[in-house]
């Protein structure tokens, strides 16, 4: 239908009777076709509804798997500046190293240092396991095998590192 406003549709129940015979309007199939429409709808919202709640229950499921992981007692904590080695660990199950950099003001330049933090990750016998760290000064490496390690860890500012046993 034309109106001064542009073009609208008219549902065929809504017209006269001689326009609905005119397009061949059937009521029965009318409404057997907007009950097939208003199931498949249904259906739509029902498949919507348990997938969204699918992705809830594996959201719930990893955010407790993280937060267990995260609640775990650290194997011990470091904290220093520049550059150390820490002592000789043993870890017997997968485990995560956990930094934070701090910047520092130097006292004789009055300048600020920055945040980053590198860690070299080292088997008992001085072999490179690998190097974690970040610009932004924080962060975590997950590391899949138990052994024992040492770390050297390097900073522009201040930092601290937790390395913490996983048990899954």
């Amino acid at each position: 239908m034309f109106h001064s406003r542009g073009i609208t549709g008219v549902r065929l129940d809504k017209l006269p009777a001689e326009l609905q015979r005119r397009f061949q309007y059937d009521p029965q199939k009318a409404a057997e076709h907007r009950k097939k429409l208003e199931d498949a709808d249904n259906d739509r919202v029902a498949r919507n509804m348990r997938e969204a709640l699918d992705a809830a229950e594996k959201d719930r499921s990893t955010r407790n798997k993280q937060e267990k992981m995260d609640e775990r007692a650290p194997l011990f904590t470091i904290k220093g500046a520049g550059t150390e080695k820490t002592e000789p660990f043993t870890v017997s199950s997968p485990w995560k190293i956990v930094w934070i950099g701090l910047r520092r003001a130097d006292k004789r330049t009055e300048r600020l240092s920055g945040r980053a933090v590198t860690i070299g990750i080292y088997t008992a016998n001085g072999e490179v396991v690998g190097v974690t760290g970040n610009e932004s000064g924080e962060g975590s490496s997950y590391q899949p095998k138990g052994g024992t390690y040492h770390l050297r860890i390097t900073g522009e500012g201040l930092w601290q590192v937790s390395v913490i046993p996983i048990t899954e």
